[in-house]
């Protein structure tokens, strides 16, 4: 299924990502989700193609719980961090308060899925940061 959406070299360029475990980009999606009113350190959030755990510990260190925090990549090592597809993703309707994509939808063949997708597992006025 993943090759109906998935841009060509995705893979090929997550596999060169795997070394990147600072994931200092992220910062710029996560420090600003940690000033957010609305969301706390009970807030569940989903991480979509965070590749290693840099982008969990970015949350951490940021106040987020790890029970609360669910990670989604289509390949990683790591087992925080469930392999599948942001396009048809495993997880029940309004399950997460705030929804992390950064740099994923550029490699979506079919970004209008994904969104739908993230819409669906997003609760009711959750926040996207992308």
């Amino acid at each position: 299924k993943s090759g109906d959406t998935v841009a060509p070299m995705t893979v090929h360029h997550n596999l060169k990502g795997l070394c990147d475990l600072a994931v200092n980009r992220s910062l710029s999606l996560v420090r600003p989700l940690s000033v957010i009113e609305a969301l706390d350190s009970d807030s569940k959030i989903l991480t979509i193609g965070p590749r290693t755990e840099g982008e969990i510990f970015n949350l951490l260190a940021h106040g987020f719980q790890r029970r609360n925090i669910a990670a989604l990549d289509l390949i990683s090592y790591s087992p925080w961090i469930e392999l599948g597809d942001m396009h048809e993703m495993r997880f029940q309707d309004n399950s997460f308060d705030a929804v992390i994509l950064g740099w994923v939808l550029a490699y979506s063949k079919t970004p209008e899925l994904a969104a739908r997708e993230i819409i669906r597992v997003l609760k009711p006025g959750g926040i996207i940061a992308l």
